[in-house]
């Protein structure tokens, strides 16, 4: 029993980990901007769809959700 909770405990941690490199990830992204005339872009939809192709549905929302709660919150 022990071993299932400890196993638990470093997958959510684990998890956690990676939803907050995926907020970063989205936020460097909206940083960089690419000059296309004749409208402007950035990288911030190209990681979107990266941290959701990679890290699958649920850790990929979750990083989203945790970058829009970043941002509503002024971070």
């Amino acid at each position: 029993m022990a071993r299932n909770q400890e196993e638990r405990e470093t997958s959510a941690l684990r998890a956690a980990v990676w939803i907050v490199l995926g907020a970063l990830s989205i936020a460097l992204g909206a940083r960089v901007n690419v000059s296309l005339e004749p409208v402007p872009m950035t990288l911030q939809t190209l990681a979107v769809l990266a941290i959701g192709g990679l890290l699958g549905r649920r850790i990929g929302a979750a990083a989203a959700l945790l970058y829009l709660v970043l941002v509503l919150l002024g971070a």
